[in-house]
């Protein structure tokens, strides 16, 4: 009975431009975002038809550095429109990831 890693976290959907933002937070750890953790994100996400993905890293996160890079390393790039933003008076780094929407791998062939 181990509790989910995103259910730690802040997440918003917007629907007008089909994408989903994670909130890492200033006590977030680099361990709850391993490679395969950032798979099954994505592969949720390809299912719901969202487009993106943004992640908010806390500037003030311990191990901003480790997160950055290991994000950067799984496909996540800097967003280029808007580098950071301040929310209730926190500074994040903005980094985005487009999903390509790929058809399912198993398809129904009618004989």
């Amino acid at each position: 009975h181990k509790e989910e890693v995103l259910s730690k976290y802040s997440c918003f959907y917007n629907s007008e431009n089909e994408s989903l933002c994670i909130m890492i937070e200033e006590t977030s750890k680099y361990v709850d975002f391993s490679r395969e953790t950032v798979m099954n994100l994505m592969d949720f996400a390809q299912r719901l038809g969202i487009e993106a993905i943004f992640l908010l890293i806390a500037r003030k996160n311990k191990e901003y550095v480790k997160l950055l890079q290991g994000m950067m390393t799984v496909g996540f790039e800097q967003e280029e429109q808007m580098k950071t933003t301040k929310i209730g008076g926190k500074v994040y780094k903005v980094l985005k990831m487009k999903l390509k929407q790929q058809p399912d791998e198993i398809q129904e062939i009618e004989f």
